[in-house]
């Protein structure tokens, strides 16, 4: 929601919304990314979603898949199989670095 929807339902305008509650505002925002990030890490190492693998090694890591990197024969669980054993590989590199 925008501010100003946000000041339509509570009958206010967007400057008073924002003048009293740029914490709560703000908060919002990263309580949501953080949510969000949580989930996705949850899928991609607890769930093994190759999606969700995908986009977290692209995001995180910097990941940039050349086309040749998977077979197009291999299946779909062969290919989790190389993802996660691409973040098993950078969870190492991590905790080398700590």
């Amino acid at each position: 929601m925008t501010v100003e929807e946000i000041g339509t339902v509570l009958e206010l305008s967007h400057q008073t919304v924002s003048k009293h509650f740029k914490y709560e505002l703000a908060a919002s925002a990263l309580t949501k990314n953080a949510s969000v990030a949580g989930a996705l890490y949850k899928q991609a190492t607890r769930y093994g979603h190759v999606g969700a693998m995908t986009f977290w090694l692209k995001c995180r890591a910097r990941w940039k898949p050349e086309a040749n990197d998977f077979e197009e024969g291999l299946s779909a669980q062969q290919q989790a199989r190389a993802i996660r054993d691409a973040l098993a590989t950078l969870n190492d590199l991590e905790d080398a670095e700590v």
